[in-house]
C-alpha cells in the first residue's frame, strides 16, 4: 500500500511526441539509387547528408578509419611490439562496465592468440566499482605495485585520461602507461607521464571520429600494432584475423550508447559484429543460442547482453564477464550466463527500490520548476545510478545526477549523470570547475554521461551551481525540455504486416541517434488487460483504421492516468513495429511508447 501512496506522489510531465526532420535531398539520392522508399525515409529523418546516407545503406569494412591516424597509436604499437619481443608483463587495465569488459578480451585476445604473447605474460586488472572506483584509482594503482608479478607496461582501455596522478607514481616505478580512452579530455590537457595516449577527442588528432567506442579504441591500438608488425616481417598467426575480435567491439559499443549516426566507424564495426555473434563460433555466444530467435540485432546486444555483463562490473569486479567472453569451454560458459543472471537479478532488485525512491525527489525537484534534478541517497549505490539516473532523465527530461556516499569515505560522494540531446553534461562540470575550485574533487565523462566526486558538505553549492549551467546552456541553444519522444510519422493499414518489420533489419545497427523507428496514429482501444506479477503491463488490441492490433505497454502503471483508459478509448498511440515469436510461429505485435486519450 505505501509503494502505491508513494507512486501517487510522482508527478510525470506529459509527454511530447515531436516528428522527426525530413531531408528531402537525403530521401531523393536514395530513391534515385534504388533504395526501398520505406527503408529511405526512416534514414531521411536521421542523416542530414545524402553521400553519408548512402554509405549507410552498405556498409563495408574499407569504410573504417585507418587506425595510424590516432594520435600516439604508431608509439604506442612500437612499445608494445619491444614487450611482446622481450615477453615482458604486460598489464591490461580497463573500466568495469561492459565497453571495459570487451576492451579488456579485445587486448588479452589480440595479444596472445594474434601475437603469441605468453598467457602467463599477461596480468589483468579492472577495480572494484564500489571498493576502488572508476578508472586507475589510487586503491588500483597500489594494487598493482603490489602484484608479485607486477608488469613493466600497463595498458589501460575506456579510461586513464583524467588519472595523470596515478601513472605518473606507476611511472615513478619504471612502469609504462598506455592510455587507451574516449573519453573528454580534461582541461589540464592528456596525462603527461603516459608513455602515450590514444584518445580521439584530444587535440591534434588526425582521427576525425570523436564518437567511438572505448572498445574501438583498443581494437585499433591491436590493428596498428598489426601492421607494423607485418610491415616490418615479424611473426604473428596468420590463421588469426583482428575481424575475428569485432563482435566484441560490436558488444561494447552498443552498450556504451555512443552515437550510431555520426560514426560510419560505430555503425560498420557494429554491424560486422553482430554478423559474427550470429554466427555463433564462440563458446560465450552459443551460451545465449536459445535467446535469439533469428539474426542476432541491437536490440539483443543492448537489452540481453549487454546488462548481464554490466551487472558483474555494477556488482563485483567484471573479472568473471572478461571469463566468460575468452572461455573457450562450452559447458563452462552456460554456467557463466547463470551467474550473470543472478548478479543481474540483484543489480535489478537494487536499482528497482533506488529508481523509485530517487524518482520521488525528482519530481519533486520537476514541480519546484528546476532546470535539472540532483539526487543524494544516503543508502544508494553507486552501481546502479547511472541506470536509474537514465530512467529518472526519461521521465523528466531534464539532466540528471544520483548521488550517494564513496565506501569507507563518509564525507565524499560520488555521482552518476546522465544528460539529455543537446546538452553536454562533460561541458557543464567544466564550467562547475573553471568557477568553483573547492567543489569538485574528480569528474570525467563526454557528451551524454558523466562520473564525479565531491565533498558531501558542498553537495547544496554544487546542485545550486549544476542547475545554473544547465539553465544557461538550455536557453543558449534552445535545448527542448520535457520527456519527448521522437516519431517518424503515422502508418497506413497496408504497412501493418510482418514485410515491413523485416525491412527494420535493414537498417541495423539502431542506437544513440540513430534510434529504432517510432511511429504514430490514432486508435480505439477494442479490449485492455493488465498483465505481468504485479500486473504493471498493459496488454491491448488497437483498432488502427481497419486492422486491429495485439499490442504491449510494458511498465503502464507508471504513468497515473492508466486508470482512464477503456475499452471503447480512443487514443493517440506512440508505437514500435516488431515481431513477435511463438511456438514456431511470427506475429506483428506493437511495443506502444506512450498512450494518450484524445479529447474531442
Amino acid at each position: 500500500m505505501s509503494e502505491i501512496v508513494d507512486i501517487l506522489k510522482i508527478q510525470r510531465p506529459k509527454v511530447k511526441i515531436e516528428l522527426r526532420a525530413f531531408h528531402r535531398q537525403v530521401f531523393k539520392t536514395l530513391i534515385e539509387n534504388k533504395v526501398d522508399a520505406f527503408i529511405a525515409g526512416i534514414i531521411a529523418r536521421r542523416i542530414e547528408d545524402p553521400e553519408y546516407a548512402l554509405k549507410l545503406v552498405k556498409l563495408k569494412l574499407a569504410f573504417l578509419t585507418p587506425p595510424y591516424l590516432l594520435k600516439d597509436a604508431t608509439k604506442a604499437a612500437k612499445r608494445i611490439i619491444e614487450a611482446l619481443e622481450k615477453e615482458e608483463i604486460i598489464g591490461l587495465e580497463t573500466d568495469h562496465d561492459c565497453d571495459g569488459q570487451t576492451s579488456h578480451a579485445i587486448l588479452h585476445e589480440a595479444l596472445t592468440k594474434l601475437f603469441n604473447h605468453p598467457e602467463d605474460k599477461i596480468r589483468s586488472y579492472i577495480g572494484h566499482r564500489m571498493q576502488e572506483g572508476y578508472g586507475l584509482s589510487d586503491a588500483l594503482a597500489q594494487r598493482i605495485l603490489n602484484d608479485d608479478n607486477s608488469p613493466s607496461l600497463v595498458i589501460t582501455a575506456d579510461n586513464g585520461s583524467t588519472d595523470e596522478s596515478r601513472i605518473a607514481l606507476l611511472k615513478s616505478h619504471n612502469i609504462d602507461v598506455i592510455v587507451t580512452d574516449h573519453h573528454s579530455i580534461p582541461e589540464e590537457g592528456v596525462p603527461k607521464s603516459a608513455y602515450a595516449v590514444l584518445n580521439p577527442t584530444q587535440e591534434g588528432c588526425e582521427y576525425k571520429d570523436p564518437y567511438i567506442a572505448g572498445c574501438m579504441v583498443a581494437w585499433l591500438l591491436m590493428a596498428e600494432v598489426r601492421r607494423l608488425m607485418l610491415f616490418t616481417d615479424k611473426k604473428i598467426n596468420t590463421d588469426y584475423q583482428l575481424s575475428d575480435l569485432l563482435d566484441f567491439v560490436a558488444v561494447g559499443t552498443i552498450a556504451d550508447c555512443v552515437s550510431m549516426a555520426k560514426s560510419i566507424n560505430n555503425r560498420v564495426v557494429a554491424y560486422y559484429g553482430m554478423c559474427k555473434i550470429s554466427s555463433l563460433q564462440r563458446s560465450c555466444w552459443k551460451s545465449f543460442s536459445n535467446y535469439f530467435h533469428h539474426k542476432v540485432d541491437s536490440e539483443f546486444l543492448g537489452f540481453m547482453i549487454a546488462p548481464l555483463l554490466n551487472s558483474d562490473g555494477r556488482i563485483s569486479d567484471a573479472l568473471s564477464s572478461v571469463s566468460f567472453l575468452l572461455s573457450k569451454e562450452h559447458e563452462k560458459t552456460y554456467e557463466w550466463v547463470d551467474f550473470l543472471q543472478q548478479q543481474n537479478q540483484k543489480r535489478k532488485d537494487i536499482q528497482k527500490q533506488i529508481t523509485h525512491l530517487a524518482m520521488i525527489e525528482a519530481s519533486k525537484q520537476h514541480q519546484q520548476g528546476q532546470s535539472s534534478i540532483c539526487v543524494y541517497l544516503k543508502d544508494g549505490h553507486a552501481g546502479v545510478h547511472g541506470i536509474s539516473a537514465s530512467r529518472i532523465k526519461d521521465t523528466f527530461g531534464l539532466p540528471t545526477i544520483l548521488f550517494s556516499p564513496k565506501l569507507g569515505e563518509d564525507e565524499i560522494i560520488t555521482g552518476s549523470a546522465r544528460s539529455i540531446d543537446g546538452l553536454n553534461i562533460k561541458n557543464v562540470l567544466d564550467q562547475i570547475a573553471q568557477n568553483s575550485h573547492e567543489i569538485l574533487i574528480k569528474y570525467g565523462g563526454h557528451t551524454g554521461a558523466a562520473g564525479l566526486t565531491i565533498y558531501k558538505n558542498k553537495l547544496v553549492d554544487f546542485c545550486m551551481l549544476f542547475d545554473a549551467c544547465c539553465q544557461s546552456q538550455i536557453e543558449h541553444n534552445k535545448i527542448s525540455i520535457g520527456p519527448i519522444i521522437y516519431c517518424d510519422g503515422e502508418l497506413s493499414a497496408e504497412d501493418f504486416n510482418l514485410n515491413q518489420v523485416d525491412k527494420f533489419a535493414y537498417l541495423e545497427p539502431y542506437g544513440r541517434e540513430f534510434e529504432a523507428p517510432i511511429f504514430y496514429n490514432k486508435a480505439e482501444i477494442v479490449a485492455l488487460k493488465m498483465v505481468g506479477q504485479e500486473a504493471q503491463h498493459m496488454q491491448l488490441m488497437l483498432k488502427i483504421e481497419d486492422k486491429v492490433l495485439r499490442s504491449i505497454w510494458f511498465f503502464a502503471t507508471e504513468y497515473k492516468n492508466t486508470h482512464m483508459f477503456a475499452v471503447g478509448s480512443k487514443v493517440q498511440v506512440a508505437y514500435r513495429l516488431t515481431k513477435e515469436h511463438f511456438n514456431g510461429q511470427s506475429y506483428l505485435n506493437l511495443k506502444v511508447e506512450y498512450l494518450d486519450l484524445l479529447y474531442d
